[in-house]
């Protein structure tokens, strides 16, 4: 079962998906996150990707980012994530490399380990991609053509704060930093095209500003009607 958690920045998708671990572990199931292997979600080769694979399939849940980076998206990404929104081919140059990063990601980890059965806990999907490289100035239409073959979440969530909670929220995190969070203007974008996601794909919109137990909770029901259902 792969279950995604998406959202802006701040709006406590990591928080979520450790008391999803957390209630993995208590119902003694063995959890591992891809960050115990890369605290900076970063591989050099495939090689690598199937070492990652071999370790994340001797446990029963794996906490997953949407993707990993190679170093060639890394360098786009460092870039872009800093710029003032005024090259459009940057923007394009880094989805294409993100789906690729992506495909493999699926191709050697994702893929095995859902045939494996295994249950996985995606820190953002292809919808956050689509919403946060639309913002950067790619085609919002043609981002969905791309992923539209790409499988669906069996469950996705999408965490939702209002831009100004997101903003606030940036100023003061360590990881805030980027162009897109420094204006207010940006991440009302960033939520716009979310909203669009919400409507067109089988995004669940949890609002982000209850109580953090109350959206775990949440999550979980959803989670556990899935299931029954």
């Amino acid at each position: 079962m792969l279950i995604s958690i998406s959202g802006l920045d701040g709006a406590g998708k990591t928080t979520q998906i450790k008391l999803l671990l957390s209630y993995y572990q208590k119902i003694g199931l063995k959890t591992a996150s891809i960050y115990d292997l890369l605290p900076d979600i970063r591989y050099h080769s495939f090689a690598e990707l199937q070492q990652y694979y071999a370790y994340l399939s001797l446990f029963d849940v794996v906490h997953l980012r949407f993707r990993l980076n190679s170093d060639e998206n890394n360098d786009i990404m460092n870039i872009l994530e800093y710029s003032d929104f005024n090259d459009k081919y940057l923007a394009e140059a880094s989805a294409l490399q993100g789906f690729y990063d992506y495909y493999l990601l699926q191709k050697y980890i994702i893929n095995p380990l859902l045939n494996q059965g295994k249950i996985i806990i995606s820190d953002r999907h292809y919808y956050d991609e689509i919403a946060f490289k639309s913002v950067y100035g790619c085609d919002y239409y043609r981002m969905c053509k791309m992923y539209e073959e790409i499988p669906k979440p069996d469950i996705a969530f999408y965490l939702s704060i209002p831009s100004i909670t997101a903003y606030e929220r940036n100023l003061i995190r360590p990881d805030g930093k980027t162009s897109l969070y420094r204006e207010l203007q940006n991440i009302n974008k960033l939520v716009h095209f979310f909203q669009k996601l919400v409507q067109s794909t089988n995004l669940i919109q949890i609002d982000g500003t209850k109580d953090i137990d109350e959206i775990h909770y949440t999550l979980l029901k959803n989670i556990s009607d899935l299931i029954i259902g």
